[in-house]
């Protein structure tokens, strides 16, 4: 293992020890494998966290100044992680999730698929099996583990692995009933994130919103109450209220720009169309991977009423015009530069980000992604337009 040394003596000989026994076969009963399975996922963990922190000690080292890329691409490619470890994990969550075994398998289990769905690139999906489990190990943490001050080792995976419909309660409960005022804290910025990705899914209905804004203000309230002079919690706060402000069910404002070719226009010009805003960049990999599949979603809706504007952050707009060289992009295209108030006001926080409006410039969904349910409810609002409901 290159990366054991990285990680301090105590750790690097428990992972040696560890790496280095094996049972005699037919000797070691099920409590003795379980017992060795148990430390190797301890070692393994204590090494992620040990690494992670590592990673956050160079990053505060780069702010600063110093110059420490070759560190840090070292660290990177040294990564230790759980992949070799899962069936150990898997053992363990199968014989028991109530005892310390069982959470360290929970906090692996959760972790390694969390880095499996970072590490992709385009769109994956957990198997409905994978999901089950992730779904008992929440239960069982539940059932279990909420008096653990490090509950969150596993709470934060789950929430980002899961769907918000089955993040939103596990934080919920872990809010109420935990004693610790950290993990108290937590849930905040975490509900924070999930009640967002709830209220700007396609498939949210007008009452489900409402809903999830009353939660909204009793969160705020109660973390102004409970949590006045944290600084954070409040730019966190300050955020989301005002990405409150344009998220589902509220109408945008009227914008203007430049297409590249510098012609003048305008959102309000788009008024009667189903549309879709697509922030990207040239520099962002995840946002030029997209463009084969919108080329072929607005190839499909061709002369249907349905309009991509793509908003270009790039400082260049150069750089836009030979992207566009070699990947076509069939649509409006505005460039607004990096410190446009487009996309201050309206606090677009990361890129790609997909913003879909109906007929009257009213946001339906809000989000990184387009994909089959974004497209499903573009097709749904360009179908009702095309034939609106009878009236008597």
């Amino acid at each position: 293992m290159r990366w054991k040394c990285k990680h301090g003596a105590a750790t690097a000989a428990l992972l040696s020890l560890i790496a280095c026994t094996q049972l005699p076969a037919g000797h070691a009963d099920k409590s003795t494998q379980r017992d060795i399975a148990a430390a190797r996922l301890q070692a393994r963990h204590a090494a992620v966290l040990s690494h992670k922190q590592h990673i956050i000690e160079l990053s505060q080292r780069a702010t600063a100044g110093e110059d420490v890329r070759t560190a840090y691409n070292q660290a990177r490619e040294q990564a230790p992680n759980y992949t070799d470890v899962r069936a150990d994990a898997l053992m363990l969550a199968e014989a028991d999730l109530a005892d310390e075994a069982g959470f360290i398998a929970s906090v692996v289990l959760l972790s390694e698929a969390q880095a499996r769905r970072e590490a992709a690139t385009g769109t994956f999906m957990f198997t409905a099996q994978e999901q089950a489990l992730h779904l008992r190990l929440a239960q069982g943490l539940i059932a279990h583990h909420l008096s653990r001050a490090n509950i969150m080792e596993a709470g934060r995976p789950f929430s980002a692995i899961a769907s918000p419909a089955q993040a939103i309660p596990f934080l919920e409960t872990v809010q109420k009933e935990s004693p610790h005022q950290a993990v108290h804290l937590w849930t905040i910025y975490a509900l924070c994130k999930s009640y967002g990705e709830q209220l700007n899914a396609p498939d949210t209905s007008p009452e489900q919103r409402e809903s999830l804004r009353l939660k909204f203000q009793n969160l705020f309230a109660l973390a102004h109450r409970t949590y006045p002079t944290e600084k954070s919690l409040a730019a966190v706060i300050a955020l989301t209220e005002k990405t409150l402000t344009h998220s589902a069910g509220r109408r945008l404002p009227d914008v203007q720009a430049h297409t590249l070719d510098g012609r003048a226009d305008s959102l309000s010009r788009y008024r009667g169309k189903i549309v879709l805003l697509d922030f990207w960049a040239t520099w962002c990999g995840p946002c030029v991977r997209a463009q084969p599949e919108l080329v072929r979603f607005k190839n499909a809706l061709q002369g249907r009423p349905f309009e991509i504007i793509a908003l270009s952050v790039d400082r260049n707009a150069q750089k836009v015009l030979d992207h566009m060289q070699q990947q076509p992009m069939p649509w409006v295209n505005w460039h607004i530069g990096h410190d446009s108030p487009i996309v201050t006001d309206w606090n677009i926080l990361g890129y790609p980000s997909y913003l879909i409006l109906d007929a009257e410039g009213v946001v339906q969904s809000r989000g990184h992604h387009f994909g089959t349910r974004e497209q499903a409810r573009v097709l749904e609002m360009v179908a009702a337009i095309e034939s609106p409901p009878a009236t008597h």
